[in-house]
């Protein structure tokens, strides 16, 4: 008994330490949102998403705004980390107003009573509440119609999701990164996700940042590049700015049961999902990273189904011309990104003017 006491006391201050020593690098690697203004959009269940604006650079007209979306366990960081590495001050430069949201939990996104506590949410709820907060601010901000979307990994997703039985004519057009919307072929047992969602309320990310960071400082560099396409400096900022602290385990058990299903669904999974793209009629733009995890199906599937008369699917690898095969990170906060993949972004957009 005496023993057993002692191993938990142990894990206990490990813990403790950990969090501590995280809490403090990230102190230390902190970056500013150089953004012009700052907005809350209020949800109906409660949380206000925070919502960061570049206004346009230059005197020509801006057009319809551009609504950014990070991925899951992420924040508007990982599209806006440093001013070589922010998706959203290249678009801010090319002419774009661009506004970059957090959704609830993540970044600047709190609760009315300014706390993130509470973690009682799944995918679900960014789909239903925090995307159409998002985009009924900015439509109501800038006065402008429509807007365009343009989502990382789950970004995409809940758009995709959006587009089942959600408003349509907000969008002038989209581009989804490496977003999944087929889990068909991602389908295998994630018991042991299920198993820690049903245990602890929270993920707790904080902890997992000094780890990684110090297996990455012991890791000789060329193989670290290699396997990630980015160096140790840009990977430290990443760690301590675009990943969130805690996560909600609702929203990991959400995911885990979409994996074992093998279907991109609701948590209840009365809604599927896969069908939304099925319902997409204004422009969109799929953009594919080649050494993804996430089989090719899973992205490409989304493209075929979308009636739009007007889609283009884009493959960032070396055959097509780029200088690297992207990963799912690389693709957005690599070296080469700014480069090779926020042009064709730029580019893309700039084909739809206001109508």
């Amino acid at each position: 008994m005496v023993w057993a006491l002692g191993c938990v006391v142990l894990l206990a201050g490990a813990l403790a330490l950990l969090g501590g020593i995280s809490r403090g690098m990230a102190r230390r690697s902190a970056l500013p949102t150089p953004s012009d203004e700052f907005h809350q959009a209020r949800t109906a269940d409660g949380w206000l998403i925070g919502l960061h604006r570049y206004r346009p650079a230059g005197q020509g007209p801006a057009g319809e705004p551009v609504l950014l979306c990070h991925g899951l366990m992420s924040c508007r960081f990982s599209l806006d980390l440093t001013e070589e590495r922010s998706l959203a001050r290249f678009l801010r430069g090319r002419g774009f107003d661009v506004w970059l949201m957090d959704l609830r939990a993540h970044g600047d996104s709190v609760r009315e009573n300014g706390r993130r506590t509470g973690w009682d949410w799944s995918i679900d709820d960014y789909i239903r509440s925090d995307l159409p907060a998002a985009v009924s601010c900015v439509l109501t901000t800038t006065g402008a119609r429509k807007l365009h979307w343009v989502g990382h990994s789950l970004g995409g997703m809940i758009l995709y999701a959006h587009c089942l039985t959600g408003e349509r004519s907000w969008f002038r057009s989209a581009v989804t990164i490496d977003s999944p919307g087929h889990f068909g072929p991602l389908r295998q047992p994630t018991w042991p996700g299920s198993l820690y969602a049903h245990l602890v309320p929270v993920v707790p990310i904080i902890l997992f940042k000094p780890i990684f960071h110090l297996i990455s400082m012991l890791v000789p560099g060329r193989v670290l590049y290699e396997d990630l396409l980015l160096d140790r400096e840009s990977l430290r900022l990443i760690v301590y700015n675009a990943l969130v602290d805690w996560g909600s385990s609702k929203a990991l058990m959400h995911l885990s049961r979409m994996v074992a299903r093998g279907r991109f669904c609701s948590m209840d999974g009365t809604e599927d999902y896969e069908q939304g793209p099925g319902r997409i009629d204004f422009p969109m733009m799929v953009l594919r990273a080649p050494r993804s995890r996430v089989p090719e199906a899973c992205v490409r599937r989304a493209f075929e189904a979308s009636p739009a008369a007007e889609k283009r699917y884009v493959r960032l690898g070396r055959r097509e011309g780029m200088s690297i095969d992207h990963n799912h990170f690389s693709v957005v906060m690599g070296e080469t990104a700014r480069e090779e993949v926020y042009p064709v972004i730029a580019e893309w957009l700039g084909r739809w003017p206001c109508a």
